[in-house]
Order: structure tokens, then sequence, then C-alpha cells
């Protein structure tokens, strides 16, 4: 019997596969190029994607978030969203590199610079379009076409970036390759989606794309606030402090973003569920919230003891000892992942049952708290202070949207959970550090080993969350 919590599960196990594949190829090719092209050129290259970052979310427009929700509550009109969603994106694709091209002009970029940018730029708005494809499965909940679209395009990303640095070839050269990776992965989704879903329309039909991107706008507000609230750090450290000091503090970020991929790949796949629950059952969907609080708290706070007290051996595994300075931000960002976590939940629920004008309202006021800290904190503190406005932000967010959930909807924050996973964290953290010298590997595995340990010891995990394992992994019918 094919229940809600085995879907969800079937779909999680696909998008954390890929997650899991494709964050340790993106990673393993970050290493590599860090390492390649040492900390300047590195700088350059994530100051460029930081810059492109700021301008991509103007070629989505949040159509593909509203088409996952819309097409996953009657798939009947998929074929019209898609090719009207087709449509609007080829325009504002159009538009968004234009704006590049001026962005980079005004800041007076460097020629290679700039180069990189535009490269970067058709790299990530082709990746954009492919992303409606995306869309449609998320919404059908074939996440298998995900998996293998991403897995192959980072693949060969990977590979060939291996094969032509190590000809001799430089930064331009792997802007080239991402480019051409991009290709090739907008090709696979078209030919999933044209052979396993259905060929879509692409005659546009202008007063429904028009109501369409109007509706977008709140999702694209949140996708743009997110996207600045992302990626301002490093353009204003490039701005401030140069390349250079982008270079240490991206470095500390990506570790950072990898180690936050579970939150992301876990609420990808509910989020469908949690859609579909917000028309038609609110008691269940609040369960699913709980739930799903419950459990991303429990891997949040360990990997929040771990970053912060292993931050300096893992920088230097990965990154090599040329980047000693990525250690302090990465040690602070990480004291918050759990907060991020729980942040992440928060946006998607509020989204679900369409209060998204309020979510966007409450992450405005971080953002602008985030800015304003760095205006404030970069001049004296560098990557430091960045690091600290961020920290700073993301848990204001959490506060309020806490606040917001709880007096709107009756969701408490779930304190036993939250006493319990705590005092199992700080009890990981401190054999941790009394252990800090044995192999890094050896002593991770122990420590995560011995966290949920003393979960279980501390009945963290109830009856009906043992319950609802047995559902996920087949053992109850």
């Amino acid at each position: 019997m094919d229940t809600t919590a085995k879907r969800v599960a079937r779909n999680t196990l696909w998008l954390f596969s890929l997650a899991l594949a494709g964050r340790l190829l993106s990673f393993v090719l970050i290493v590599y190029l860090a390492r390649k092209l040492g900390d300047y050129s590195f700088g350059k290259f994530f100051f460029a994607g930081a810059f492109v970052q700021i301008f991509i979310m103007l070629a989505d427009l949040g159509v593909s978030f509203l088409i996952i929700r819309e097409v996953a509550r009657d798939r009947a009109n998929t074929a019209k969203y898609f090719g009207n969603g087709f449509f609007i994106k080829a325009l504002l694709s159009f538009l968004t590199f234009g704006l590049m091209i001026m962005g980079a002009h005004i800041l007076k970029c460097p020629p290679d610079t700039r180069a990189i940018i535009y490269l970067v730029g058709l790299c990530y708005i082709l990746e954009s379009m492919a992303n409606l494809c995306g869309s449609i499965f998320r919404a059908f909940e074939r996440m298998q076409y995900i998996f293998w679209a991403e897995l192959i395009e980072k693949a060969a990303r990977v590979l060939l970036c291996f094969l032509f640095l190590s000809l001799g070839y430089g930064l331009l050269a792997v802007a080239w390759l991402y480019l051409f990776s991009a290709v090739l992965y907008l090709g696979l989704n078209m030919i999933f989606l044209f052979r396993n879903i259905g060929k879509p329309s692409f005659r546009p039909d202008i007063a429904f794309a028009w109501s369409l991107l109007r509706e977008s706008l709140p999702f694209a507000l949140t996708g743009l606030l997110l996207t600045f609230y992302y990626y301002i750090d490093a353009v204003m450290l490039g701005r401030m402090k140069g390349e250079l000091v982008v270079g240490w503090y991206s470095a500390s970020y990506q570790l950072y973003i990898a180690l936050g991929m579970m939150a992301s790949v876990f609420l990808s796949a509910v989020f469908p569920v949690m859609a579909r629950l917000a028309k038609t059952s609110l008691a269940t969907l609040r369960k699913v919230y709980e739930k799903c609080f419950k459990y991303l708290l429990a891997l949040g706070l360990p990997l929040a003891a771990g970053g912060v007290l292993l931050g300096k051996p893992l920088i230097l595994l990965f990154y090599g000892a040329g980047f000693h300075n990525s250690v302090l931000p990465f040690q602070l960002i990480m004291a918050i992942i759990a907060f991020s976590y729980i942040n992440s939940l928060l946006s998607y629920f509020l989204t679900a049952v369409d209060r998204i004008h309020d979510n966007n309202k409450l992450f405005a006021v971080c953002v602008l708290t985030n800015v304003g800290l760095n205006f404030a904190l970069i001049p004296p503190y560098s990557y430091a202070g960045a690091a600290i406005a961020t920290m700073t932000s993301e848990a204001l967010f959490c506060v309020l949207a806490l606040i917001y959930v709880s007096r709107n909807f009756g969701l408490n924050v779930p304190w036993n959970p939250l006493l319990k996973a705590l005092a199992a964290a700080g009890i990981m953290g401190v054999v941790a550090y009394l252990a800090i010298n044995i192999n890094l590997a050896l002593l991770i595995a122990l420590s995560a080993l011995l966290y949920f340990v003393l979960l279980r010891l501390f009945g963290y995990f109830n009856q009906e969350d043992k319950l609802l394992f047995k559902e996920v992994i087949g053992l109850r019918a």
C-alpha cells in the first residue's frame, strides 16, 4: 500500500541520495578548485557566483515554486502551467542577463571578472529553465528524474573540470565548463519530462501567463529575499575587503551549505504533502509540522555542536592550511545551523497555508537586519563580522516566526523534545571535546552513535515515531 508516509520516505530517499551524491560531487569540485586555483582566483569565482545569484531569482519570479503547489493540487492542468511558465521564464531570462551586464559595469568589475560573471550567469539561467521541469517532477512526486538529471550534470561538470585544470587551463575554462554542463542539464530535464510526464504545450496563453506571473509575485519576493540574504554577504565582502577574503568566507559557507542539505532534502519531499493537507486537513498538517520540527531538531543540534568543536580540523582537512582563515567563520555559522533547519520548516509551513505574505514580512525584517549588520561589522571584523550578521538574522527569524505560528496556529515550541535534544547534544559535545585528539572520522562516527543512543535513553522517540518508522521501511502494513 502506497501510504503518504511511504511516498514521503521514497521521495526523501531519492532527494537525499541526490543531495548526498550531488553535494559530494560539488564539494569535491569546490575543494579541488580551491586547491588548484588558490584563494585569490577561488575568491574571484565565488564573487562572480554570488553576484549572479543576486540577480538570478529575477529569471523565475517564483513561477517554479507556485507551479509545484498548483500542479500538486490539480495535475489536470500540468501542460498549461508548464507551457506558460516556460514562456514567462524565457522572457525574464533575457531581462535578467541584461541586468547582470549592467550591474557588472556599474560596479566596475575587472574585464576577467565580468567574463566569469557572464558565463556563470548563462549557466544559472539555463539551470533555472531546467528547474521548471523539476517543479513538475516534484508536483508529481517523481523525484527520481530530478536525481538522474542533476547527478549526470554534476558528474560531467566535475570530470571535465578535473580534466581541463589538470591540463593547465584556468578559471575561464572552468566557467565555460559550468555553462556546458548547464546545457546538458536542460536537455536531460526536457527528455525526462517528455518521455515520462507528457509533452506540454508551448503555445502561450497571454491572459493565463499574466495571471500566473501576478500570483507568483509573493513567491518571487520570498526567493529574492532568500537570494539576497544568502549571497549579499559575499558581494559586500568582495567590495569592502576584496576577493581574497571572499575566498576564505565562501570556503566556510560552502561546507556549511553541504552540512545543511538534510533539512532542504526532507522538506522538499514533504512540501507537496503539506500543500495538499492545507486544503484538506489542517489537523493532519499540524501533526506533520510537529513531527518535522522534532526530527529536524534532532538533526540540527548535533551538527551545531560538532561544527563548532571540529571546525578547525574539518576546514584544514578539506581545504588545506592555506584556508586557515576559514575556520572562524565556519564555527560561527555552524553554531546556528539548528536555527536554519527550523527556519526552513517555518517558511515551508507558512507557504503551504497561504501565509506567504506574512512569511515575506518576517524575512524582510531579517534581511534588513543582515544587511545593516554587514555594513556595521564587515569593516572592523571582516569575514567574522559577516558570519555574526548571519547568526543574528537566522536567530531573529526563528524567534519571530515561532511567535507567529504560535499566535495564529497554536503551534508552540515543543520544549520537552528540545530540552532532551539539547542535553544529548551537550553531552556528546563534552565527550567529543575530551576525545578531540583521536582520528577525526572515528570521532565523528562515535559522537553520532553516542548522540542517538542518548536520544533513545532520554525517550526522544515515542511509540508513534517507532510505528511511523516501521511503516516507512515496510515492516507494518
